[in-house]
């Protein structure tokens, strides 16, 4: 489980995920909070580096699966058993 959060999130609290973390019941959990970021990582600053977090904790789990190019992106797709994954 990847839990991801800004701690300038005026949203949700940045509490919430670490007690979510901290009581969730998977062995592979992985709670990364980024100073000074808002709620949308995504199309906050610094995106390329969170984006590069979450392909890295992917890859990392998924260490057999076979990487696609995708139209838009290559760094964001995988090939897993026949299925595609994209993260747009």
């Amino acid at each position: 489980m990847l839990i991801l959060h800004g701690t300038r999130d005026k949203a949700t609290k940045p509490a919430g995920s670490q007690l979510f973390y901290d009581t969730v019941g998977s062995r592979d959990k992985t709670l990364k909070l980024y100073e000074g970021h808002y709620h949308d990582l995504l199309n906050d600053i610094d995106k390329q580096a969170v984006m590069s977090d979450i392909t890295g904790w992917i890859d990392a789990r998924l260490p057999r699966a076979r990487r696609i190019a995708a139209p838009s992106d290559r760094r964001n797709s995988w090939s897993i058993a026949g299925s595609s994954v994209v993260l747009l």
